[in-house]
Protein backbone atom coordinates (compact mmCIF):
# COMPACT_ATOMS: atom_id res chain seq x y z
CA UNK A 1 0.00 0.00 0.00
CA UNK A 2 1.41 3.44 -0.89
CA UNK A 3 0.65 6.55 1.30
CA UNK A 4 0.68 9.99 -0.51
CA UNK A 5 0.42 13.00 1.20
CA UNK A 6 -2.16 15.90 -0.44
CA UNK A 7 -2.90 19.53 0.15
CA UNK A 8 -6.17 20.36 -1.09
CA UNK A 9 -6.44 23.75 -2.66
CA UNK A 10 -10.41 24.59 -2.46
CA UNK A 11 -12.21 27.06 -4.67
CA UNK A 12 -9.67 26.92 -7.20
CA UNK A 13 -9.70 28.54 -10.30
CA UNK A 14 -8.50 24.97 -12.16
CA UNK A 15 -8.48 21.88 -11.30
CA UNK A 16 -4.92 20.94 -11.33
CA UNK A 17 -2.20 18.37 -9.79
CA UNK A 18 1.64 19.75 -8.93
CA UNK A 19 3.73 17.24 -7.32
CA UNK A 20 5.73 18.91 -4.53
CA UNK A 21 7.77 16.09 -4.03
CA UNK A 22 7.93 12.27 -3.36
CA UNK A 23 5.12 11.32 -2.84
CA UNK A 24 3.37 14.48 -1.43
CA UNK A 25 1.08 17.10 -4.15
CA UNK A 26 -0.99 19.84 -4.19
CA UNK A 27 -4.03 19.50 -5.93
CA UNK A 28 -6.48 22.61 -7.16
CA UNK A 29 -10.22 22.01 -7.21
CA UNK A 30 -13.14 24.27 -8.83
CA UNK A 31 -15.17 23.05 -5.84
CA UNK A 32 -15.88 24.77 -2.67
CA UNK A 33 -15.00 23.17 0.89
CA UNK A 34 -18.70 21.73 2.09
CA UNK A 35 -20.28 18.73 2.31
CA UNK A 36 -17.23 16.71 1.03
CA UNK A 37 -17.79 18.33 -2.14
CA UNK A 38 -13.83 19.90 -2.77
CA UNK A 39 -12.57 15.77 -1.28
CA UNK A 40 -15.01 13.94 -3.78
CA UNK A 41 -13.40 16.15 -6.87
CA UNK A 42 -10.00 15.96 -5.08
CA UNK A 43 -10.19 12.04 -5.58
CA UNK A 44 -11.41 12.35 -9.27
CA UNK A 45 -8.76 14.56 -10.49
CA UNK A 46 -6.09 12.79 -8.26
CA UNK A 47 -7.55 9.41 -9.86
CA UNK A 48 -7.10 10.36 -13.48
CA UNK A 49 -3.22 12.16 -12.78
CA UNK A 50 -2.47 8.98 -11.56
CA UNK A 51 -4.62 6.67 -14.08
CA UNK A 52 -6.00 4.67 -11.56
CA UNK A 53 -9.98 4.08 -10.77
CA UNK A 54 -11.43 6.13 -8.31
CA UNK A 55 -12.47 3.14 -5.92
CA UNK A 56 -8.17 2.44 -5.48
CA UNK A 57 -7.98 5.62 -3.46
CA UNK A 58 -9.13 6.05 -0.26
CA UNK A 59 -8.84 9.15 2.30
CA UNK A 60 -7.22 7.80 5.84
CA UNK A 61 -6.61 10.88 7.66
CA UNK A 62 -8.09 15.08 7.15
CA UNK A 63 -11.21 14.28 5.97
CA UNK A 64 -12.30 18.09 7.21
CA UNK A 65 -9.07 19.68 6.87
CA UNK A 66 -6.93 20.53 3.56
CA UNK A 67 -3.84 18.21 4.09
CA UNK A 68 -4.80 15.13 3.67
CA UNK A 69 -3.48 11.20 3.77
CA UNK A 70 -4.66 9.40 0.96
CA UNK A 71 -4.02 5.49 0.93
CA UNK A 72 -3.27 3.89 -2.85
CA UNK A 73 -4.73 -0.18 -2.46
CA UNK A 74 -2.41 -2.43 -2.91
CA UNK A 75 -3.38 -3.55 -6.36
CA UNK A 76 -2.88 -0.57 -7.95
CA UNK A 77 0.59 0.40 -6.67
CA UNK A 78 2.19 3.16 -8.37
Amino acid sequence: MQVLTITVVPSASRNDVVPTGQDNYKVYVTAPAQKGKANKDMLKILSKYLGLPVSHLIISRGDRSNKKTVLVLEEAAI
